[in-house]
């Protein structure tokens, strides 16, 4: 891939991830107010730049960690480690990723982190179905997510994949606490609040 397409890439990637975020905020804004008023809109606010930002910039160690991997020294795939410092210095990086294991039988192998904390995790079935050159390319391609800066966009995704998952099911409880209270004429909130979290 040419340097202007990287840079188109990583510019996509930027605005894509910019967009999510911006939207996810304004949810979590109108959120806010529908349920607290302006005090709801104020801490709506505050905690979802704090949440979104911050759950961005996750350790890769910590993120390992919650995934049940753990670090792959080099005395166990030292051909491994070779073929990662190969592809690191062709692809630019000015880190090698941190190579971690999972001990699962799925073929599976993702990247995580950014360019100064970058990670690749690769299952126990991938090492032990696939050769030398089959695991570089693998490698090859979480490593071009890395350069690329998609994992970025990747982890805002799931982050809001996460939330709006939590929404939905707050908004579906909340509900049915809403809907005797309503027919008592004593509705605690308001009904767009209700609607805006299940079907978020």
């Amino acid at each position: 891939m040419s340097e202007d397409k990287i840079f188109l890439q990583k510019i996509t990637n930027f605005g894509r991830t910019t967009a999510l975020m911006l939207g996810m905020l304004a949810l979590m804004l109108g959120l806010g107010y529908s349920l607290f008023g302006t005090t709801g809109l104020i801490w709506a606010g505050i905690l979802g730049v704090i949440g979104l930002v911050g759950s961005t910039q996750l350790p890769s160690q910590l993120i390992m960690r919650m995934q049940g991997a753990r670090p792959l020294g080099a005395y166990e795939a030292p051909n491994l480690m070779r073929v990662m410092k190969q592809l690191s210095e062709r692809a630019g990086l000015s880190q090698m990723p941190r190579l971690y294991y999972i001990p699962s039988g799925v073929l599976n192998a993702f990247a995580t982190g950014n360019k100064n904390d970058p990670a690749i995790a690769i299952t126990h079935g991938l090492l032990n179905r696939l050769s030398l050159r089959e695991l570089s390319g693998v490698l090859a391609h979480e490593l071009s997510h890395i350069r690329n800066k998609d994992l970025q966009l990747k982890s805002t995704v799931n982050i809001i994949l996460r939330l709006t998952r939590v929404f939905s099911l707050t908004g579906q409880l909340l509900f049915f606490i809403y809907l005797p209270m309503a027919l008592m004429g004593q509705p605690p909130f308001s009904w767009v609040a209700i609607l805006l979290l299940i079907f978020a």
